[in-house]
């Protein structure tokens, strides 16, 4: 209450008091008596890779999240009786905010929190934001094999705004051992080939023997050889420019 209220004279006094808050920002609806940090939301867009698609959210930076379903009896409404210490109204002015990545399944076993990651927002296309991975989710969305990732960024100036697109890059180690652009690698659905150079033919041509390896993932720059492939070899930059669509690929094991 003001001072103004504490030193009136008791005189034209009306019903109601206006009781004035000390913070400024805007009411979360449906949340009157929760006291526990906010929650992450549960709508993701999906993501493509370690480039991904994501969502803003709102609140401070939580140690870890919590479960705020709050139950209709726990609103605030005109009329209602409340007790000294509860809390009436969570207010978020919105100077933190956080970004829910979606990142594919087969990438969770990169997925680190305190990982680097590079943001771009539909509110600004020009600027590049920083963050880092704050909390990794323990489980899946629901009908869905996407991964989320909670990223807290500043937003003193209220740039960033809730529920608005943003990509995000993620910097993962590489993975050990042999690594092959992915134009070298062809994939043939149960299997994936490399054209390895074999040496120079009587006329001076290249020539090249197509050869089955093992491989991790598809779908980035980079593809892993797990097998089939030694140090040192050579290979074609460009699988797919060696292969003829009516040709019969005779693979060496």
């Amino acid at each position: 209450m003001s001072a103004a209220h504490l030193t009136s004279s008791g005189k034209g006094l009306v019903p109601t008091v206006p009781i004035v808050s000390p913070y400024a920002g805007y009411v979360v609806p449906g949340e009157g008596a929760a006291a526990s940090p906010m929650p992450a939301p549960s709508g993701m867009a999906s993501g493509v890779g370690m480039g991904d698609a994501a969502g803003m959210g709102e609140g401070p930076a939580p140690a870890a999240p919590a479960d705020l379903s709050a139950p209709a009896a726990s609103l605030l409404r005109e009329g209602d009786y409340v007790e000294r210490g509860r809390p009436l109204l969570r207010i978020n002015d919105l100077r933190h905010v956080w970004g829910i990545l979606a990142v594919e399944a087969r990438y969770v076993a990169r997925v680190r929190t305190g990982q680097r990651v590079l943001l771009r927002s539909e509110q600004a296309p020009g600027q590049v934001l920083e963050g880092r991975v704050a909390y990794v989710e323990p489980a899946y969305g629901p009908n869905q094999k996407l991964l989320q990732l909670r990223v807290y960024l500043p937003n003193p100036d209220g740039q960033l705004k809730i529920n608005s697109l943003l990509t995000g890059t993620l910097e993962a180690q590489a993975p050990a051992g042999l690594q092959l652009p992915a134009a070298s690698v062809y994939d043939l659905g149960r299997r994936r080939l490399v054209w390895v150079y074999r040496g120079p033919t009587a006329g001076g041509h290249r020539l090249f023997e197509a050869r089955a390896v093992s491989t991790g993932p598809l779908g980035g720059p980079m593809v892993a050889i797990r097998g089939g492939l030694a140090p040192g070899e050579k290979v074609a930059r460009n699988a797919g420019y060696l292969v003829d669509s009516e040709s019969f690929i005779d693979l060496q094991p």
